[in-house]
């Protein structure tokens, strides 16, 4: 599945999990958390939210990978609400955490919202992060913002 999605064959992973499903084999953590980001690069909300489903029954909705994950494909698949929900929600986070979040509110065009989660962060921002941020200061005409981004 991760090979399908790697090589943009994005419904070829969706289908290898439906055909494990079916067969009765157990997702684990990484089975999950490919087929969300299948979604969300596909902007398949609602099989993102069966495979999130998958995630809250077995017990992984709770570890890092698969939140970051969720977040991810909610905030892609114009979920914004649900994907603050989980990233309000998670006990452990890590910077993909972070710039998952940070990116979907800019995704979703809300790049002030953007700005006061990168002020919250407690994480060193890495390149992902600061183009995250250089396009909210862009999307809210914040000039000043995204210069003092760009010599950080």
């Amino acid at each position: 599945m991760s090979g399908h999605v790697l090589n943009g064959e994005l419904n070829g992973s969706l289908s290898l999990f439906r055909e494990m499903v079916r067969h009765g084999v157990s997702p684990n953590e990484f089975t999950l958390s490919t087929n969300l980001k299948a979604c969300g690069l596909l902007n398949a909300l609602e099989k993102g939210m069966q495979i999130h489903g998958f995630c809250f029954k077995m017990g992984f909705e709770v570890m890092v990978e698969v939140g970051n994950s969720l977040v991810d494909m909610y905030s892609k698949c114009g979920g914004i609400n649900e994907a603050e929900r989980l990233f309000g929600s998670m006990v452990d986070t890590s910077l993909i955490t972070w710039n998952a979040m940070i990116a979907g509110y800019v995704h979703s065009g809300c790049g002030g919202r953007a700005l006061d989660t990168f002020r919250m962060m407690r994480e060193r921002p890495d390149k992902f992060t600061l183009t995250s941020l250089l396009k909210a200061c862009s999307s809210i005409g914040m000039i000043h913002g995204g210069r003092q981004i760009h010599g950080f």
